[in-house]
């Protein structure tokens, strides 16, 4: 279990505060944030709390089990009006970016109603709420609340673990995903120790596919692409072929991981364009990728880095020297933006067993003394000029015109250089 914080103290607290809530996930929900509605939602209920709950998508088929518990409403304007007027506080589940929730992100400006963050994905890591409770450590946001509900001394109900198991078995993709570690399996266990039947749950989450649905996910990846040696596919879906299958954004759900299963692949994106113009980008790596925190970090502003060396000072990857007398020493930035620079050192390590320009990079710091932390740095911030390169040109990195890394590539072979 995490270790109680900050941010988990305010949690409770604000629970302890207020007397009427309401609760929300983002559009097109999954199983981790409805899960976690009803999850929490039975926990506000059982403090004797008045709960509804409110998404600005209809329920996925996958989970209309689980509003048995719990009646899960779904957008209209005169009853959103309705559910904010008569709530004083509004829990937002698995998501941390406030235009995620939908139609309901206006209302919050015309409310006086306080606001509450839990989710587990680094995308929006410091929240829009009050109180922020985002821990991308977490393999699902059901997982956080488990550990909430541990440290307020809730009593699991069956139902209670039923839409925690739900968030937790949806989101590690049945336990198989990168995200899933040993305190996710414990806290599988201790859920089935309440009665759970995990083959019916996984029945009910997955025996649900339609026939429209699996030929749009056979279009989408019969027109895969592949990319930079094996490592990326790319999807994309129209709006032609949302409409041809009579699907909609929530049916894309599972689509994005299928590809994970190539021999290789790093990272996957996939573009679903549901509507013309309004395109949702969802990412997947195996975990030698950090795919969504490089691009959280930097964002779209480019005119906050003018040149790659202020990216670098953000990142904690440029070298400051200190000098007093005699002593004469160079070390890094520790007033840093942490995020970036844990997702480019990730990157960078990883990258060296993948990029035979990054292994010699890497390799020549070595020689010249530099620990291993160190040498990452260094790698770190060579990529970061690359990055940089590629982020003001608005052009994809490719290895044979990257001046440095020519020299390190393999010969073309005879089709290639025919």
């Amino acid at each position: 279990m995490t270790p109680a914080s900050p941010a988990r103290a305010a949690f409770h607290e604000f629970l302890a505060r207020y007397r009427t809530f309401l609760l929300t996930t983002h559009i097109n929900p999954d199983g981790d944030g409805i899960g976690s509605e009803v999850a929490l939602a039975l926990w506000l209920r059982g403090l004797g709390k008045t709960v509804r709950v409110l998404n600005d998508s209809v329920v996925p088929p996958a989970y209309v089990f689980l509003a048995r518990a719990q009646p899960l409403e779904v957008y209209g304007p005169e009853l959103a009006e309705e559910r904010f007027t008569g709530a004083e506080a509004l829990v937002v589940l698995d998501t941390s970016n406030r235009q995620r929730i939908g139609r309901l992100a206006p209302l919050i400006d015309r409310h006086p109603i306080a606001v509450a963050v839990v989710d587990h994905h680094v995308s929006h890591a410091h929240g829009f709420g009050r109180v922020n409770v985002i821990e991308p450590e977490a393999s699902a946001t059901g997982e956080i609340l488990f550990d909430l509900m541990r440290e307020a001394g809730v009593s699991l109900t069956p139902p209670i673990a039923e839409a925690l198991y739900v968030a937790l078995m949806t989101d590690t993709g049945s336990f198989r995903f990168s995200n899933t570690d040993s305190h996710a399996h414990r806290m599988a266990a201790e859920l089935l120790g309440h009665g759970l039947d995990p083959q019916r749950l996984h029945a009910q989450v997955h025996a649900h596919a339609s026939a429209a649905r699996l030929r749009f996910f056979g279009e989408v990846l019969a027109r895969l692409e592949i990319h930079e040696a094996g490592r990326l596919v790319v999807l994309e879906a129209s709006p032609e072929q949302f409409q041809r299958h009579g699907l909609e954004g929530s049916d894309t759900e599972g689509l994005v991981d299928m590809p994970r299963n190539i021999a290789g692949v790093d990272a996957v994106a996939l573009f679903s364009e549901v509507e013309h113009g309004k395109v949702k980008v969802s990412l997947r790596s195996t975990g030698r990728v950090n795919a969504a925190q490089i691009l959280a970090e930097l964002g779209d502003e480019r005119a906050r880095f003018p040149r790659p060396e202020l990216l670098a000072a953000e990142a904690g990857v440029a070298p400051v020297t200190r000098a007093s007398g005699k002593h004469h020493a160079v070390s890094f930035r520790w007033a840093c933006n942490k995020r970036l620079r844990l997702a480019v050192t990730c990157f960078a390590d990883n990258s060296r067993h993948a990029s035979p320009w990054a292994a010699h990079v890497y390799q020549r710091a070595r020689e010249r003394g530099c620990d291993h932390p160190h040498a990452v740095r260094i790698l770190a911030r060579a990529w970061l000029r690359v990055l940089w390169r590629c982020w003001y040109d608005r052009t994809p990195y490719r290895a044979e015109q990257h001046r440095a890394a020519k020299p390190f590539l393999p010969p073309p072979t005879s089709e290639q250089a025919a």
